[in-house]
């Protein structure tokens, strides 16, 4: 006799986000993924540390998390739930040496793009333009926070900030 077919919890809305798990039998199960958690075992994959954020705030304890990647049975449960979070990437060697500078305003998105190393890797948040880069070697990149103090705070809040070794970015 064949296994009964076991419902899914939650039907999903997008049939792009089934992907196939493992058969068994003659049977092939598919197994849903949220996207938050596909995004982190993605990054995990590629030997990136990431952390659930909420509200741009740790969820979780994450120190030891700035020498060592998440397991999978980590971000599955943290990533598995419906429930809103956001994912980070914590920054510095864990991921490859990355560091990323946010030029939040209009005044500061116009002193990075005249001032900054080009990159093509970045992100466009509400207020600005988050740049990511990769620290030269021997060269690490400490967190701060209105680095460039010749741009005025506007009514934008505009400022330069960068996040390095022992800090973390939302990814979108």
């Amino acid at each position: 006799p064949l296994p009964p077919a076991q419902p899914h919890p939650r039907p999903p809305t997008n049939p792009g986000l089934l992907q196939p798990a493992q058969a068994k039998g003659f049977f092939l199960t598919l197994a849903y993924h949220p996207p938050l958690l596909r995004a982190a075992l993605m990054h995990r994959a590629e030997g990136r540390s990431v952390i659930p954020l909420a509200d741009k705030v740790p969820a979780i304890k994450w120190k030891a998390l700035q020498t060592r990647l998440a397991t999978e049975k980590e971000a599955r449960e943290w990533f598995q739930s419906t429930r809103s979070r956001q994912l980070a990437m914590v920054l510095g060697q864990i991921s490859g040496s990355l560091w990323v500078m946010g030029a939040d305003g209009p005044a500061a998105v116009d002193w990075r793009e005249r001032n900054a190393p080009p990159t093509t890797v970045y992100t466009r948040p509400r207020r600005g333009r988050h740049a990511y880069y990769r620290m030269p070697a021997g060269v690490e990149v400490r967190n701060g926070t209105n680095v460039i103090p010749e741009i005025k705070l506007g009514a934008h809040g505009d400022q330069i900030d960068v996040r390095g070794e022992g800090g973390y970015a939302v990814i979108p």
